[in-house]
């Protein structure tokens, strides 16, 4: 299962430039984080969850953007992201906020950062 993920998430960036909806690409990709890193779990695994796909994490808190675009806060958070991915017309990368409820994640803010020239 693992090496098929590694094939897929290979062929993904040129997928996208071949007509492959950016919407598929980035649903995909949040369901590899919310499995990864289901709300419920484990806040201080999260990181190394993530960066076992790919991600650099780094703690944060104040202010960040919800998946509405709209500006929200929390004293703590973990921001991870992906290097953006470019292939001959497109550039994809995501950015998670992982939000914590003591010890526990209590949700997911993920983002995705699709530009095509």
């Amino acid at each position: 299962m693992v090496r098929f993920r590694a094939i897929v998430l290979a062929v993904l960036p040129i997928l996208a430039a071949c007509g492959v909806d950016p919407g598929d690409v980035a649903a995909f990709e949040r369901s590899r984080i919310l499995e990864a890193v289901p709300v419920g779990s484990n806040y201080h695994e999260a990181a190394s969850a993530l960066v076992r796909l790919g991600y650099t994490c780094k703690p944060g808190g104040g202010t960040y953007t919800d998946e509405a675009g709209q500006p929200a806060a929390a004293n703590e958070f973990m921001k991870c992201s992906s290097p953006a991915i470019p292939n001959e017309l497109c550039k994809l990368g995501a950015s998670v906020v992982v939000l914590p409820s003591p010890d526990r994640v209590a949700g997911i803010v993920f983002k995705s950062d699709y530009t095509c020239h």
